[in-house]
């Protein structure tokens, strides 16, 4: 077991897709990002408040919903909007309709933004990895949780950049020297607590008087508290406490680990369909979903130190709150897992390859 102090270590957590990420909304509701929605097929662009998209299919948004627009290979983005910035649904006259509105609070009041007609059939409806600020994925409602690569998206709005960027090595990294707006470490740490364990079985062979010991599985538990900054970690322990997976159709009947299998109609790469993508709370599609896309990946550096402590395919096992004599609430979030843990020389991003099945 070892502990360390908040002010020693630095900590960043990460789903185990090289895709896919976690974000959660002010009303504690929880969305995979990097995902496409719809591709829009028409722009109602009349003003007075009934502009909308009109999309190829059911767009599966609720009034308040979290989306992006994003822009085919090669296309600025039209409609009258900015790429790389989240925008709020209101529904629209029918299933496939949509309309946009610039915060929650007025998608639930109804007040929409105009739209022009502008490259409206290279438009799609997604939900990206997106940041605004230096602390990476603690501005709501931004991306909360980034995925095993750490991309530092570049906002342009276009679908090629995401799939590249979220695969390539421009990362946000977890070194403390490393500029702030390339940081992805989890703020307000006040301790960590990790602990290792091997679980064995006594092997009697015959005619050998001594047994032996033979090794079942790993046991590896990190206990993290920090000061309670608003609700997100509530809501990832009520609704997304394995991490999230995807799937080769909206069926979901064959696991789809990374997302390889989806590209676009002329070859290039596009995001996967929101309908095969599924938030883990232990309660996945198919009955035994443990592959590399399972869990999270914690990483843990000494600020002293050169070398990145990578803790893999771990689920919260436990949340709790507590209030401190100071008048501090405090949050302890708790992860086990059993794949062994990997020590990187790389302190600027760790151990980010994707989980071997012979390590699961």
């Amino acid at each position: 077991m070892a502990y360390f102090l908040g002010r020693d270590v630095s900590l960043a957590i990460t789903t185990e897709h090289a895709l896919c990420g976690i974000s959660v909304n002010e009303n504690g509701d929880v969305f995979p990002d990097n995902v496409q929605i719809g591709e829009v097929t028409g722009i109602t662009a009349a003003g007075s408040g009934t502009d909308e998209f009109t999309l190829n299919g059911v767009h599966g948004l609720s009034t308040g919903d979290p989306f992006m627009v994003t822009m085919d290979a090669d296309d600025t983005i039209g409609s009258g909007l900015t790429p790389g910035t989240r925008y709020y649904a209101v529904e629209g006259t029918t299933t496939s309709k949509l309309k946009v509105a610039t915060s929650m609070a007025n998608a639930l009041a109804g007040t929409i933004e105009e739209l022009t007609d502008s490259e409206g059939l290279n438009t799609n409806i997604t939900r990206e990895l997106s940041h605004s600020d230096a602390t990476g994925g603690n501005d709501t409602p931004h991306t909360f949780i980034f995925n095993r690569h750490w991309p530092n998206h570049d906002g342009t709005g276009r679908i090629d950049t995401i799939k590249s960027d979220s695969s390539s090595g421009d990362r946000r990294g977890i070194i403390p020297t490393a500029g702030s707006a390339d940081r992805n470490t989890l703020l307000d740490i006040t301790g960590i607590d990790i602990t290792f364990g091997k679980v064995d079985e006594d092997v009697a062979y015959f005619g050998q008087r001594t047994s032996g010991k033979m090794e079942v599985k790993n046991d590896v538990t990190i206990s993290i508290t920090r000061k309670k900054t608003d609700h997100r970690w509530t809501a990832i322990w009520n609704k997304a406490r394995c991490g999230v997976l995807t799937y080769t159709n909206a069926n979901k009947t064959a696991l789809d680990v990374d997302s390889t299998s989806y590209s676009g109609n002329s070859g290039g790469d596009y995001l996967s369909p929101y309908t095969a993508v599924e938030i883990n709370h232990s309660n996945a599609t198919l009955p035994q979903p443990q592959n590399g896309n399972y869990g999270y990946r914690i990483h843990v550096i000494s600020k002293s130190g050169s070398e990145v402590l990578t803790l893999r395919n771990l689920c919260m096992s436990n949340y709790s709150t507590s209030l401190s004599p100071d008048g501090i609430t405090e949050e302890t979030i708790e992860f086990y897992g059993y794949v062994d843990p990997v020590v990187d020389g790389d302190a600027t991003f760790g151990y980010t390859t994707l989980t071997a099945v012979g390590d699961l």
